[in-house]
């Protein structure tokens, strides 16, 4: 009974109802972009295209893949302009699932985690964390020396000693 005299009083106001709402948004394709074959990676409503820039869509690997091995690899795209009825995107970060990581961790083992802000030469800062999971228990001197070790191989990868 509420419900009825709350929608007569919207009515009586001016005010849309939902439904006409959704009726007047647009539905955007979110694409991956090109170097990743141009995939579709589902669609997003929105009523104004400049309020889609920034949102992030997360998906696993294994939806761009198809192989089951790739479930535990989470792929985070941002959007960053849109065409016409396509949303493009933009690769913002990739991570390992949660229950991926608990399940590497076991009893009597430790976990070592470095996290490295790197600025490269174009002037983009990335972020990079790393973790590392020994056979046994092993002491903080011991992991500040295996984060030592995590920096000096992420400089030779990168190949850049500007390691912020």
């Amino acid at each position: 009974m509420s419900q009825r005299r709350t929608t007569a009083r919207r009515r009586r106001r001016g005010q849309d109802s939902s439904v006409e709402k959704w009726k007047n948004k647009q539905w955007l394709d979110i694409k991956t972009p090109e170097y990743i074959d141009d995939k579709v990676l589902g669609v997003t409503p929105t009523s104004d295209v400049d309020d889609v820039i920034g949102r992030t869509v997360k998906i696993s690997l294994m939806d761009l893949t198809g192989s089951f091995k790739d479930l535990n690899y989470h792929l985070t795209f941002k959007i960053s302009e849109v065409a016409g009825r396509v949303a493009k995107t933009e690769f913002h970060q990739q991570e390992l699932s949660r229950d991926f990581r608990r399940s590497q961790i076991r009893n009597h083992r430790s976990q070592v985690e470095g996290i490295f802000n790197i600025k490269l030469e174009d002037e983009s800062k990335i972020r990079i964390k790393m973790f590392v999971v020994t056979p046994m228990r092993i002491h903080t001197t011991t992991k500040k020396e295996m984060r030592a070790v995590m920096h000096k191989k992420l400089e030779e990868v990168i190949d850049r000693k500007s390691v912020v």
